[in-house]
């Protein structure tokens, strides 16, 4: 590795291990990881060493390859022990709290996001499994959503329009999103400051379900996604 900038997700578009698969020197393919629906993780070369997995990327980016399809959101354990690894790069390599977007930038990045350099996998890991990183990083770097009453506690849940999916907002302004509901942005991102004048208090979601409000005590209106702002209380900071 000529560089630690940060870990990609990939997508198996399968089940099963892949320990055989890389095994076989006629694939031309390998990753640093794996993790299965179940959270198992698997290691299949020292993360010092390049991968096989995204191109002109497998020299600055180690690899994870995670079982299922792109068709299909990824599992609670699968996040959760996605966030664990991703703790565990910033502790040995000093991985950024932040998403890359492009070749180059520090964080967690996603394999389409190198095209055709990076084999032209534009579309993987998809897009039930892109916007997780987001939520994925927050929890690696000490997020979670309390308990009422604390600082960070849940205060508000809001159903997707298909009733797949809902988020859950934090009195921190914490978001998290589960099946369906994509995650488009909270207040307290890691590395970010804190702008909350007082706790968080409701959450609204837009028709479109591509976008949400967040109310504060003193009334001020936090918009994310194609929530749009129409104003807030006299006095008081949007």
């Amino acid at each position: 590795m000529s560089a630690h900038l940060g870990l990609i997700l990939h997508v198996q578009e399968g089940n099963g291990g892949l320990s055989g698969w890389f095994s076989n020197p006629t694939a031309g393919a390998s990753s640093t990881w794996w993790v299965s629906k179940a959270g198992v993780l698997e290691q299949y070369l020292s993360a010092d060493l390049c991968a096989w997995a995204q191109g002109d990327g497998n020299s600055s980016y180690n690899s994870v390859e995670t079982e299922g399809y792109h068709s299909e959101p990824l599992t609670v354990d699968q996040e959760a022990t996605l966030a664990s690894l991703y703790a565990w790069g910033a502790e040995h390599y000093g991985w950024e709290p932040f998403l890359a977007e492009a070749p180059g930038q520090p964080g967690f990045g996603w394999h389409g996001m190198g095209g055709q350099d990076w084999g032209g996998h534009y579309d993987c890991p998809g897009d039930l499994r892109k916007p997780r990183r987001q939520p994925i990083l927050n929890v690696a770097f000490g997020g979670n959503l309390g308990t009422p009453g604390q600082e960070g506690g849940a205060v508000e849940i809001c159903a997707t329009p298909s009733g797949k999916g809902y988020w859950i907002c934090g009195s921190d302004g914490g978001v998290f999103s589960y099946g369906d509901a994509a995650y488009h942005g909270s207040i307290p991102e890691p590395g970010g400051a804190d702008v909350l004048n007082e706790p968080i208090v409701g959450m609204a979601a837009t028709p479109s379900g591509g976008g949400y409000w967040l109310l504060g005590r003193d009334g001020g209106v936090f918009t994310f996604g194609d929530a749009e702002f129409y104003g807030a209380p006299t006095g008081l900071v949007h």
